[in-house]
């Protein structure tokens, strides 16, 4: 593995910890990706507000598959499409091991 890997997997690893903390706080594991009253989910608030990296959201995206779901959603026509849009867009750039990340996810909803 090249230092540069190590690098993005020490950012993916504290991404992923930082969105932890987010979902211990104060919400329900599905209030995150659930969008109210046609409005930004807190996920998207979270990513928006920097407390958590684009990568991250790809891959929660990945392995929760919730922005389907927010398209039908989500009322507001510009900033989420352009968001969405650049998700597809950049995934195909990531690499990463998926089975890892939701063996993570997984470990870290069993601990809330």
């Amino acid at each position: 593995m090249s230092k540069e890997d190590d690098n993005d997997e020490k950012l993916y690893h504290e991404s992923m910890q930082n969105a932890y903390i987010l979902i211990t706080k104060k919400l329900s594991f599905d209030d995150l990706f659930t969008s109210k009253n046609k409005q930004h989910p807190p996920i998207l608030k979270y990513f928006l507000s920097k407390k958590i990296n684009f990568e991250t959201l790809i891959i929660l995206d990945d392995i929760l598959r919730f922005s389907k779901r927010l398209n039908k959603d989500i009322s507001e026509k510009v900033l989420w499409p352009k968001l969405y849009d650049r998700m597809i867009r950049y995934k195909p750039f990531m690499s990463y091991n998926i089975t890892k990340y939701k063996m993570t996810l997984k470990n870290k909803i069993k601990d809330m």
